[in-house]
């Protein structure tokens, strides 16, 4: 039975086998664990061990312990007198050797002492004949002993990340071993030997020093993955072509200038990585890799790809990224399962018509390419999500925007020159729409794009003089088209108050159509004579309507229509009251409102003027309150209205105004 806490091992402890006692903080391993005498197996890792008790013989049954992650500065040799312990994993400690104990644990099958601070292994580890893995990595190890040729069990050995130059001769002795790492070490030579390691499936050299592998690499006909990056090689051997079973081989960052034919040979090959060599050509025979998934052949000398690439049915990426290539295989359409393709930083020139039957393609990347169109077949890439190249003219990262410019160029018909200028405005490049015809700019701003109300203004630049020669005034009749940032119904009640009629269609009245976001309806409008402009013209024309309107009345009713306008959910209502008071100062009896009105607009730059004019003209005293308090939840407390009202009537605001506000705000809360 396996258990994950003391409590339920105690219910059981005859039956419990395994206990699993991670991150308890623990300084020494509970007396209870010891009172479970059928225990095969201890985790108690991620604690704070520095020793372990004698009790821990009483054990007996105990065959694998793991303590990684504490603070053990020497090993717990009381461990090596459990009869039957066969794993050991002291990973992640503090340890600076191995004792000598150690060796006469001779039934030892597991070792990992990875993560620690060991400088060297002893050389009676060979003694440990039925060691079948061990894990040093992460080390300070300068060598391997080369007595770790007495190893002959070992299936698994991984001194990653060590500092280790040579391997020793005796490590082909080890003939079962299937998994080996020594990458990120500074290996400058591997031995023949290892040629004798026929049965090794995994063996990974990443970011060592090696200059050459042994031809004898050919012998270890059951490799899988081989993983030679990160080296100085400068050539392979033609016997690697004997690794039949392979189906990945990493060679990134080395000084290959060529492959040896025999690399065609991989017919399981799913992975080859050679990017950032010096490879000037690919073998020809590379149609061989039947299942090949993923080639990276980025920053080599290559000139040009194999004719027989195309016959590569099952390959899904493709980088030949900072090459020298002046041309793609024409007949790359048949790559039908490929779903990434970059081919940046190269001389290409022209596109192969053949792309258009990547119909899987998602990732096109075309960057720093001598392209000066964009290629009309990849109109009919339908799953494309990403197009990166042409950066004068294209680039974007906002595959919504992509896909909608994709289905606007198929469905509408438009012409090579003004598809360039479409894709610019999708990047909100404006002045694209300097150049476009006015039908094309309707048909521009139909597009599912938010385009930010500045900029649309911006855009419309070229419309000011119309503007000007048809002012806004009185008894004009209005139109829209597309969503506003305000309310219809507030904008026709605005329109009406300022004296301008609005109109649902546009008809023969209209002599002005505001552009919101997302426009929909403009063919109506392409034809007829009005004046376009934005919302932001039309919305600083009708605030000056507005203010010009509370200064003709009186000071009580303008002071009353302040305070509507300050209570009002509607940020344009805030921005005309926020104008007159900049304007005219804030009276002290309109403090509560813009008080009220700074708590629940839920536009920040509403805030903020609210805020400046409050620090302006209202006590340091009222500020501290206002900023203490807890309005919603200190209404709920029993007789909180006479502490409001205390409270408030010692500072510049109405207890009573803020009082109702609040139950009207805590009745809203309650409906929703």
């Amino acid at each position: 039975m396996k258990a994950y806490n003391l409590e339920s091992a105690i219910a059981n402890p005859y039956k419990t086998t395994v206990l699993y006692l991670h991150g308890l903080l623990l300084e020494e391993i509970p007396e209870e664990v010891f009172l479970l005498p059928n225990l095969q197996r201890l985790e108690i890792s991620g604690n704070k061990l520095t020793a372990v008790s004698k009790q821990v013989l009483e054990l007996d049954q105990l065959e694998a312990i793991v303590i990684a992650d504490n603070e053990f500065a020497t090993f717990p040799t009381i461990l090596l007198d459990l009869p039957k312990l066969k794993y050991i994993d002291c990973s992640h400690n503090k340890l600076s050797e191995l004792p000598a104990a150690l060796a006469s644990k001779t039934t030892i099958e597991y070792l990992d002492c990875s993560h620690n601070q060991l400088a060297e292994l002893p050389e009676w580890i060979g003694v440990l004949r039925k060691l079948q893995v061990i894990n040093f990595s992460h080390n300070q190890l300068r060598k391997l002993p080369k007595s770790i040729s007495g190893l002959v069990d070992l299936e698994t050995g991984d001194f990653s990340y060590n500092k280790i130059k040579r391997l020793p001769v005796g490590i082909g002795n080890s003939k079962k071993l299937k998994q080996l790492k020594i990458s990120f070490n500074q290996l400058n030579h591997l031995p023949e030997s290892i040629g004798n390691c026929t049965q090794l499936v995994r063996l990974q050299l990443h970011s060592n020093l090696l200059k050459n592998i042994p031809s004898t690499i050919g012998n270890c006909i059951n490799i899988t993955l081989l993983d030679l990056s990160r080296n100085k090689l400068e050539q392979l051997p033609e016997s690697i072509g004997q690794l039949e079973k392979i189906d990945r081989l990493f060679l990134d960052k080395n000084k290959l200038k060529s492959l040896p034919d025999s690399v065609c040979k991989f017919r399981t090959l799913r992975q080859f990585l050679v990017s950032y060599n010096e490879l000037e050509r690919l073998p020809s025979g590379v149609k061989e890799w039947t299942y090949i998934e993923k080639i990276d052949l980025k920053e080599n000398d290559l000139i040009e790809l194999p004719k027989e690439f195309s016959k590569l049915k099952m390959l899904r990426f493709l980088n030949i990224e900072k090459n020298k290539l002046r041309y793609l295989p024409d007949d790359i359409g048949q790559l039908k399962e490929l779903v990434e393709l970059n081919c940046s930083q190269n001389k290409l020139d022209k596109i192969p018509s053949s792309i258009q039957y990547l119909k899987k393609l998602k990732i096109l990347t075309l960057s720093s390419n001598p392209l000066n169109y964009f290629p009309s077949e990849i109109l009919s890439l339908d799953q494309l999500e990403y197009i990166r190249g042409f950066e004068k003219i294209y680039s974007t990262k906002e595959r919504s925007k992509l896909k909608q410019f994709l289905k606007l160029c198929k469905n509408k018909n438009i012409k090579d020159e003004y598809r360039l200028l479409f894709y610019e405005l999708m990047r909100g490049k404006t002045a694209a729409f300097d150049v476009l015809p006015n039908k094309l700019l309707f048909k521009a701003l139909s597009l599912k794009l938010k385009i930010d109300i500045h900029a649309l203004g911006l855009i419309l630049g070229k419309y000011k003089t119309a503007l000007l020669e048809k002012p806004l005034k009185k008894g004009i009749t209005i139109t829209t088209l597309g969503r506003m940032h305000q309310s219809k119904t507030m904008l026709i009640k605005r329109l009406a108050a300022a004296g301008i009629e609005y109109s649902k269609n546009t008809n023969s009245t209209v002599s002005h159509v505001v552009l919101g976001l997302n426009p929909s309806r403009y063919d109506a409008a392409i034809e007829s004579d009005v004046v376009y402009l934005s919302e932001q013209e039309l919305h600083q024309y009708l605030v000056e309507q507005e203010q010009q309107n509370i200064f003709k009345e009186t000071d009580i009713d303008k002071i009353n229509q302040l305070k509507r306008l300050l209570l009002s959910d509607e940020t344009a209502d805030h921005e005309i009251a926020l104008g007159i008071l900049k304007q005219r100062g804030l009276l002290p009896s309109l403090y509560t409102s813009l008080l009220i009105a700074h708590k629940i607009t839920e536009d920040l730059a509403i805030k903020k003027e609210t805020k400046k004019l409050l620090t302006l003209n209202v006590s340091a005293r009222s500020l501290a309150v206002m900023t203490a308090m807890r309005w919603s939840s200190l209404l709920k407390q029993k007789n909180v209205e006479d502490k409001l009202t205390k409270l408030f009537d010692q500072t510049d605001f109405d207890a009573q105004e803020i009082i109702q506000f609040i139950q009207m705000e805590l009745l809203r809360i309650d409906k929703d």
